[in-house]
């Protein structure tokens, strides 16, 4: 089977479900390859990171540094736009940032800076609600 001018072998199929499966965690090629083995799936890593780099060839996956040393992967979505992310220094989870928010921050770097945005990537790294909460109780509890 041929999607976007790639070859849709069992292991390419494979790597798009996890993904598909996984949406809101961008795994990393080893996590991927994790999945795949916990579901008994006979995938070598080599293979993980080939299919990705074809996958990402035809258009179907993006890749994307989330700072941490690792490249992190997603289903490119149709219309896919270029999105920011939060990042949980503790638990790891990504987030995507509504577009809409940024919006006045793109007009005003145009306006102010006269600097004509093409692409852009923002990632904030911080704590999610949950982490937050449970730091909160953690020095609650040691200031006691």
């Amino acid at each position: 089977m041929q999607v976007e001018g790639v070859r849709l072998t069992p292991q390419r199929r494979r790597v798009l479900q996890l993904l598909a499966k996984n949406k809101q965690r961008h795994l990393t090629a080893e996590e991927i390859y994790s999945l795949a083995c916990q579901q008994g799936k006979k995938i070598g890593l080599a293979t993980v990171y080939r299919s990705l780099r074809a996958l990402e060839k035809a258009g179907l996956v993006v890749s994307m540094d989330l700072g941490d040393g690792s490249s992190r992967y997603e289903l490119k979505k149709v219309g896919h736009k270029p999105h920011h992310h939060l990042v949980c220094l503790e638990c790891g989870q990504v987030l995507e940032v509504d577009e809409a928010l940024l919006e006045s921050l793109w007009q005003t770097i145009t306006e102010k800076y006269g600097f004509a945005t093409i692409d852009q990537s923002i990632k904030i790294f911080g704590y999610c609600a949950a982490c937050w909460h449970k730091r909160r109780l953690t020095k609650e509890a040691v200031s006691v």
